[in-house]
């Protein structure tokens, strides 16, 4: 008899498991809707799937990307509902066991994401810099690249937000602070944004005369802490350039060092470029 029961006990536990396994195999075939761009055919699995498996852990994925794809397919208001729902939304146990447990605030913190790429699109730009520095608060999920990745990353949706706005200026400050950074990605980006800013504009003519006397003209700014930050100054405003030890910039060595290594940028290469375009 025993024997019977623990059987039927474990014939029920693996049911149960498939159920879950095919449940969590709809959210995913959902969400792979999204990323061939079918967003209608998204909407329509994950919100069938989220009502009839409320309590299912995949149910904060989904929710989630519910609302990311009513956005992506540009129906405003119900992503604005739903994305402003994972921010006030309290999840239960159920749904925080995924297959890798993720924190709630990382879902919020893609949701303040979504929702200010959203306003900016609409251009309601009070709320698309509301939505940001929510994202970057305090009491949000940063992300895996630290706090300094972080804030650099908001100044370049700053400027994002403030060239739709027309106030070119302001957002130049910002993007000439990523420019000369250790990472990869923030330099590219920021080019990248630049680039597009300059075209707009429609004066790039004598952009790589003005920096080749700008790169020669770098100077250094003690620190509370012991070391130096070296800046040049282009199109009237600061760059930074880094906190590099050593430098005598009485020397003309180092001088042309710095000349180089901003030589060797891309955005040295990305003004080259533009030059050559007139």
């Amino acid at each position: 008899m025993k024997s019977i029961c623990f059987v039927t006990l474990f014939v029920m536990s693996i049911s149960c498991s498939l159920a879950q396994d095919s449940i969590s195999g709809v959210f995913e075939n959902g969400i792979s809707y999204m990323r061939i761009e079918n967003y209608p055919t998204a909407i329509e699995i994950l919100s069938k799937v989220l009502k009839e498996n409320p309590d299912h852990g995949y149910f904060r994925k989904g929710y989630y990307n519910l609302g990311k794809a009513y956005f992506l397919n540009k129906n405003y208001d119900s992503a604005s509902v739903i994305l402003n729902s994972v921010l006030i939304r309290k999840f239960s146990d159920n749904h925080k066991q995924d297959e890798q447990y993720i924190s709630d605030s990382y879902y919020k913190s893609l949701a303040c994401y979504n929702l200010f790429e959203l306003y900016l699109e609409i251009k309601q730009f009070d709320s698309a810099f509301y939505f940001l520095d929510l994202k970057y608060g305090e009491n949000l999920y940063l992300g895996s690249c630290g706090t300094g990745y972080s804030y650099l990353r908001k100044d370049l949706d700053q400027a994002r937000v403030l060239i739709a706005m027309g106030n070119y200026t302001e957002a130049k400050k910002l993007i000439f602070n990523t420019l000369f950074r250790l990472d990869e990605i923030l330099p590219s980006e920021g080019v990248e944004i630049l680039k597009s800013l300059y075209i707009k504009e429609g004066k790039y003519r004598n952009l790589k005369k003005a920096l080749d006397k700008s790169s020669k003209k770098v100077y250094m700014r003690p620190t509370d802490k012991g070391y130096n930050n070296y800046y040049f100054k282009f199109q009237k405003l600061e760059i930074y350039l880094g906190s590099i030890p050593c430098l005598d910039l009485e020397s003309k060595e180092c001088r042309e060092e710095f000349v180089q290594s901003i030589k060797r940028s891309e955005f040295y290469i990305m003004i080259d470029e533009l030059s050559r375009m007139q």
